[in-house]
């Protein structure tokens, strides 16, 4: 049994899965097996997945149609041998001691989920973190870790963690979701868990492209972040009452972030039903939760949106110049 599983979808990534995979084949800790998922890719993405397999035993290859991000993961899940289960996009950069770090951490100290820091790298070669280098931090409390989730202290990506398998394997990514199936898996894995650990450093390279899933024109499969937004939030109220109110703010963020999107992205036409719940929703808040929770930007937004979507609109085309 290797130490690590890691996963790897793969769709129409002819110019990137080279380095993806060179990156995980040349990873500190070698104890790990590469599962690359082609999902159903129309360029040369498989024969590239061959290929690598013929030069590391450690790589897998399963092809599969293309079915999504979240088939092809649950698919490399069912396949998966490892102690632990990682997830890696096929245009991402895991640092050389990623999983290495992970894994020492997650045995040293009975974790069941561990995860890391992302650093995003723009088109332009710009680049952003919100890691503040603090160490290692372990949470045993489940409202705890659960509160620093929902919170957004280590993001909800699954590609900078590693989950215990036996509890992975428990798990599926929601079919037919395309934004934000991430942040569902790991609020399940954490429900699961006891123990989480944190390194507060970034080393994974997430890879912000123009072309990639997440960021093209506006389409519904935006309205995916409202959808588990909302499924967070209805578990959360019932289950950790005493965090309800950061569940709400994730929610309340999920609309407002739509809405900027659909101003940004000529969506307001296209979806005008939608447009108007949100507006409602997040105009039906209370001004002392917006006043205690919201940052001063979001306060500003959510003031122009209370005089009226016009001055919403105006407000979002300003931050947006910035």
């Amino acid at each position: 049994m290797p130490k690590i599983s890691i996963i790897v979808p793969v769709y129409n990534l002819e110019n990137h899965l080279e380095n993806t995979v060179n990156a995980l084949t040349n990873q500190d800790e070698k104890d790990i097996e590469i599962i690359l998922v082609n999902d159903g890719s129309t360029d040369k993405s498989g024969e590239i997945c061959e290929a690598l397999q013929k030069n590391d035993g450690r790589i897998a290859v399963l092809h599969t149609e293309n079915r999504g991000v979240s088939a092809a993961r649950n698919a490399g899940i069912r396949l998966a041998c490892g102690e632990f289960i990682g997830f890696c996009d096929g245009d991402d950069i895991p640092h050389r001691d990623m999983y290495s770090s992970l894994y020492s951490l997650a045995v040293k100290n009975g974790c069941q989920v561990v995860t890391a820091q992302t650093k995003i790298v723009f088109d332009d070669g710009s680049t952003s973190t919100t890691a503040k280098n603090r160490g290692e931090i372990i949470w045993d409390s489940k409202d705890q870790f659960m509160k620093e989730f929902l919170q957004g202290t280590f993001g909800f990506g699954a590609c900078k963690m590693l989950f215990k398998a036996e509890l992975a394997k428990t798990i599926d990514f929601e079919y037919g979701r395309k934004i934000n199936e991430d942040k569902m898996y790991v609020f399940e894995a954490l429900q699961k868990s006891d123990t989480v650990g944190f390194i507060d450093k970034a080393l994974y390279d997430y890879h912000r492209r123009s072309s990639s899933a997440s960021y093209t024109e506006f389409s519904d499969k935006f309205f995916d972040a409202i959808y588990f937004a909302e499924k967070i939030h209805s578990i959360v109220k019932k289950q950790y009452p005493n965090l309800s109110d950061y569940s709400l703010l994730g929610l309340a963020r999920a609309h407002l972030e739509i809405l900027k999107l659909m101003v940004l992205e000529n969506g307001i036409s296209k979806f005008p039903e939608e447009w108007k719940k949100s507006i409602g929703f997040l105009k039906a808040l209370d001004k002392k939760f917006c006043k205690k929770y919201f940052s001063k930007n979001e306060q500003i937004k959510m003031t122009a949106l209370r005089i009226n979507p016009q001055c919403f609109k105006l407000a979002v085309k300003a931050f947006s110049k910035n």
